[in-house]
């Protein structure tokens, strides 16, 4: 016999209640607009933590404590690389492609694919 239509059976999407499942979740999707929303907000958020560390650090004359801001910087890699694999679960493609990020020229292509092109409308 043939092939059973798809019946809607499988993973669904889970709508986000918390930060831990806006940032730290790897298993859910996310729509172009809500993946440019959150990358913005995170962007935001670091920019303006770093800055003013920056200035605290200034005023008060000590070096170390502007470490403090490059490491809030790398620290939010880790969320910024579960917004592109929701985004990427989103396209159907594997959660590995990831670390396209990592590589020079393949990032810029991996920016442009995860922000124009319009996810799958099947579950993940």
């Amino acid at each position: 016999m043939g092939t059973p239509a798809y019946s809607g059976a499988g993973p669904k999407y889970e709508p986000d209640t918390d930060l831990q499942s806006m940032y730290l979740r790897y298993d859910n999707r996310l729509n172009r607009k809500r993946y440019i929303l959150r990358a913005l907000a995170l962007w935001a958020v670091v920019v303006v933590i770093s800055i003013l560390i920056g200035f605290i650090a200034s005023a008060l004359k000590i070096k170390a404590l502007s470490m403090l801001g490059t490491i809030i910087s790398i620290a939010s890699a880790i969320p910024s690389f579960m917004l592109v694999i929701h985004r990427l679960h989103d396209l159907d493609r594997p959660t590995w492609w990831c670390t396209g990020c990592l590589i020079p020229l393949v990032n810029f292509a991996l920016a442009v694919y995860l922000l124009f092109f319009k996810g799958t409308d099947s579950p993940n």
